[in-house]
């Protein structure tokens, strides 16, 4: 970076933010990284602009079902106001997300890297979610219960996301594991009394890192 000079710009983590009151920030380092942030604003003017009203009129909860990780960030009168991110979420389909503390003081070492690992992936031995839904349609397990896990999961952040938000009644989808149908309608199932919805993309947007899974020749390159 250092070579890029003055072209290298630092974004903040939603833990920056002054909008999240620093009570929420009390042992907490990951609220939702820079990526859920800008996923977060994309979601926020998409939104305005469809149900044509002003930013400080949202109530919603952002909920991004990422390659990695998950997150849900509570929007409140259009600002984020708390966040619940990928290492505190429940399990993704990488990391494991939120850990009892119990399994944590039997672990002889913690490396930066393992928060990579335990994630529905590592148990299921595949690394694709069409591999997951597909078993689960059939009721194959593990990956029935590990498709389970997953949505469940993320239907408990939000409603965890949502007490900083009670206003929210409408929950915005993003990240490419949210573009499965099979996992949308068993989200909504979850989560009856509110609107689940995607996002949308900024419009004018050609390349994005939602792309990335329909245009594999941008991981190569």
């Amino acid at each position: 970076m250092r070579a890029l000079g003055n072209k290298t710009l630092f974004l903040p983590g939603i833990i920056h933010l002054p909008t999240v009151p620093w009570y929420r920030k009390i042992n907490k380092v990951d609220l939702g990284t820079v990526d859920k942030l800008a996923a977060s604003f994309v979601a926020l003017y998409s939104y305005s602009q469809r149900e044509g009203i002003d930013y400080d009129k949202v109530n919603a909860i952002v909920a991004e079902l990422g390659f990695g990780y998950n997150a849900a960030i509570a929007i409140s009168n259009g600002k984020i106001v708390d966040g619940v991110g990928g290492t505190v979420a429940s399990i993704g389909t990488l990391t494991s997300g939120a850990l009892d503390l119990e399994v944590v003081a039997h672990e002889s070492s913690w490396e930066r890297w393992d928060v990579f690992h335990g994630g529905i992936f590592y148990y299921g031995k595949v690394y694709d979610m069409q591999e997951l839904v597909n078993g689960y349609q059939r009721s194959e397990e593990p990956y029935a219960s590990l498709l389970l896990a997953f949505v469940e999961g993320v239907a408990k952040d939000i409603m965890r996301a949502r007490v900083s938000t009670p206003k929210a009644n409408v929950i915005l989808l993003t990240g490419r594991h949210s573009k499965y149908d099979l996992v949308v309608k068993l989200l909504k199932e979850y989560l009856r009394d509110l609107d689940v919805e995607p996002a949308g993309l900024l419009k004018g947007a050609v390349i994005s890192k939602e792309l990335v899974r329909a245009m594999p020749q941008l991981v190569r390159d």
